[in-house]
């Protein structure tokens, strides 16, 4: 059955209704909970105790800058907590009410205006409760700040006042600086007492600035007037009498005149103490160090001549007995040169040197016995004294090694002569081994420059031995015999090389080119040329060249083979 369009109608009309009216629901819904979170925000801001910090701040007894201060903190309150309260609670009131009228439309204008209003309280009472908390922490500040600044003060005037002795000239002065603090502390009191703390925290900052100071200065003065009225007094006491005893174990002490000296650092002292007054610590110190530094020179001065006749006495035996021996070994030495001279050419001086070793040990015999003569005088100076003996003791030392150097030198001179004996047995044998080895290649005859080199490498090897045989050997002419016999043997070595070398691979070649001979007229035109320079000039490498260029020309690669086997069977 078809429905009407009228009933269609109603039944549209009606899902119509029913979805505005469910709409309704849900934003009255939402409207509700903005309102709750608004109540909820404004009891919050209530809940900080604004108004009981200001009524506890009031009955304190606050003036000037604090006073000033805390009348706008609580002009700001009262308009949160009466103007703005009284405004916010009227549109959450009406908001509430048309919300529950369906009125959405200006429910939402009063939501907003609520929202902003309690975000501006909130901003507005959390700077007046953060106002607040800094003028009564400033207060509470000022109380311990106080305290722990009266405390040290008190214990410097105490201090100051029972021990005054221990700062000296300084005393008055730093007396002065507590009746001046005692002044501004009395002012920071009436401050704080009136209600003042912001001010009455200026004075204190000066006065725990000025505290410190005053305690710092005294900690510094302390220690700097006793090491002038007690340290300085007896180390300078210290050195008068060590100065009078050593004047009495007649010490001497040249370039300077250690009573002088003394009464500087004493007159510097006084002056110095009497600085004390102005209390400028740092000039003070750089005054004591300076007479520090005077005092450790005085001492330095006086210790110096102390060790230094400690060290003479030490020394002075050993020193002659040093110079004995010196001129005992000097006097083997000489007898030495002069017998080693007999036997071979002295060319570097060698007895000149020796004597050369004398006069100085001469020398410093003299001066020996002026150290002795300066040690048993009046006028000794040990320091002095002590300079010779470490002078001459230095000296000794280079004699001595220049004595173990000319000694070795002529040990050398023997050593060199028995070596050279050694050398003249090695040439030899080196000399027939190297004729032995030509004779025993059977060759058709000696190249005149290889018979020329033989007999002049002969000849200096019986040079060097008829040299070693002289009454009186030049041993700087021998060593160099020896070198050049050296160099010419290692010479008729190598040309001995190439001589046997030459003739065996050239033999080889023309055996090796003998296949070729009937078929290739260069191999034995090449063949006859080198057989020629073989066997009728003796030019075996320019023999061994001929064939082997001619037979690399027929078959590449054969002369370098033929000469590798050969060299590998060589070896």
């Amino acid at each position: 059955m078809k429905l009407s369009p009228i009933i269609w109608g109603l039944i549209a009309v009606l899902f119509l209704v029913v979805g505005l009216y469910l709409i309704a629901l849900f934003t009255k819904g939402k409207n509700k909970e903005q309102l709750d979170e608004l109540e909820t925000r404004k009891k919050v801001l209530f809940d900080l105790s604004i108004g009981s910090k200001v009524e506890r701040i009031k009955k304190m007894t606050l003036a000037g800058q604090s006073q000033a201060a805390f009348q706008a903190l609580e002009k700001r309150w009262i308009a949160i907590s009466t103007n703005d309260y009284a405004t916010l609670e009227r549109q959450l009131f009406e908001a509430e009410s048309l919300n529950s009228k369906f009125k959405f439309g200006k429910v939402k204008v009063l939501l907003a205006a609520a929202t902003s209003k309690i975000s501006q309280m909130e901003t507005e009472a959390a700077s007046v409760n953060e106002g607040l908390k800094d003028l009564s922490e400033s207060e509470d500040r000022n109380s311990i700040d106080i305290q722990a600044a009266l405390d040290k003060f008190e214990e410097s005037k105490a201090t100051l006042t029972k021990k005054s002795e221990l700062f000296g000239p300084a005393a008055e002065p730093l007396t002065k600086q507590v009746e001046a603090l005692d002044e501004l502390f009395n002012r920071f009191k009436a401050l704080n007492t009136s209600g003042d703390p912001i001010e009455a925290a200026v004075v204190l900052e000066k006065a725990e600035k000025d505290t410190w100071e005053l305690v710092t200065l005294m900690s510094e003065i302390k220690p700097l007037f006793k090491t002038l009225s007690e340290d300085f007094p007896e180390q300078i006491d210290d050195l008068e009498q060590g100065y009078k005893k050593l004047v009495t174990e007649k010490y001497n002490f040249p370039n300077i005149d250690i009573r002088t000296e003394l009464t500087k650092v004493k007159s510097k002292l006084e002056a110095t103490t009497a600085e004390l007054e102005k209390c400028e610590t740092k000039v003070i110190e750089e005054s004591c160090e300076g007479i520090t530094n005077h005092i450790d020179r005085l001492y330095q001065i006086m210790e110096k001549e102390i060790e230094a006749k400690a060290f003479v006495a030490k020394n002075l035996v050993p020193m002659q007995e040093l110079i004995e021996h010196s001129f005992q070994n000097n006097h083997q030495l000489v007898i030495e040169v002069d017998h080693v001279g007999q036997s071979y050419s002295l060319n570097n001086d060698e007895m000149g040197r020796a004597h050369g070793l004398q006069a100085h040990l001469e020398e410093i015999r003299k001066d020996y016995d002026r150290i002795i003569t300066n040690a048993n005088s009046e006028n000794v100076v040990y320091s002095q004294i002590q300079e010779a003996i470490e002078v001459n003791n230095r000296m000794l030392d280079v004699i001595q090694d220049q004595q173990v150097s000319l000694n070795q030198a002529l040990i050398t001179l023997r050593d060199g002569e028995k070596l050279a004996q050694v050398k003249i047995e090695e040439f030899e044998f080196r000399l027939r081994n190297t004729k032995r080895r030509v004779d025993k290649q059977r060759l058709p005859g000696i190249p005149d420059g290889y018979i020329e080199l033989f007999h002049v490498v002969t000849d200096r090897i019986e040079e060097l031995s008829q040299e070693l045989e002289e009454l009186i050997i030049d041993m700087d002419e021998i060593n160099e015999l020896v070198q050049r016999c050296e160099a010419d043997l290692k010479i008729l070595d190598e040309k001995t090389d190439e001589l046997v070398d030459s003739a065996a691979l050239t033999e080889q070649m023309l055996q090796y080119a003998n296949r070729y001979r009937l078929t290739h007229t260069e191999i034995s035109e090449a063949s006859e040329k080198s057989l020629y320079l073989f066997n009728r000039e003796f030019r075996y490498k320019e023999a061994l060249d001929e064939i082997g260029v001619a037979l690399e020309s027929v078959e590449p690669g054969a002369f370098k083979r033929i000469e590798s086997f050969y060299y590998n069977e060589k070896k």
